[in-house]
């Protein structure tokens, strides 16, 4: 699901155009320029199996916290506003909780929100 997200946010105009390259996933790679707008897809819980049929599982549950950050507060916002109409694409829904501060050494606004969806039926191959 996470190449799935990441495939999404690359093709989005808003998020391609501030964020570039910089969209990954776990952890910030230790090369990336900290002053440029990125986009960050974290696990908060390894994929859950929801829904059973015959004995085997047939939907994957999905629980992440996506963080954008930048040194303007708009860009964050114009960010976290793109992802959030992606994922409800996806057909995930904001979860309360998160993150809404500016990191006090580097200067820049971060904005982290939780969201949890389900993979479509039949689709467990994450």
């Amino acid at each position: 699901m996470i190449n799935q997200l990441i495939d999404r946010f690359n093709h989005d105009p808003t998020i391609l155009t501030l964020c570039e390259n910089r969209i990954t996933s776990y952890n910030y790679p230790k090369t990336i320029d900290i002053y440029k707008p990125s986009l960050l897809i974290r696990p908060l819980d390894a994929p859950l199996d929801v829904v059973y049929g015959s004995d085997h599982p047939n939907r994957k549950e999905f629980v992440y916290q996506i963080v954008a950050q930048s040194q303007r507060f708009k860009e964050v916002r114009t960010i976290q506003k793109a992802v959030n109409q992606i994922m409800n694409e996806f057909g995930f829904y904001q979860l309360s909780g998160g993150m809404d501060e500016q990191n006090p050494d580097s200067g820049n606004f971060i904005d982290g929100r939780i969201y949890q969806g389900r993979s479509p039926l039949y689709k467990t191959d994450y």
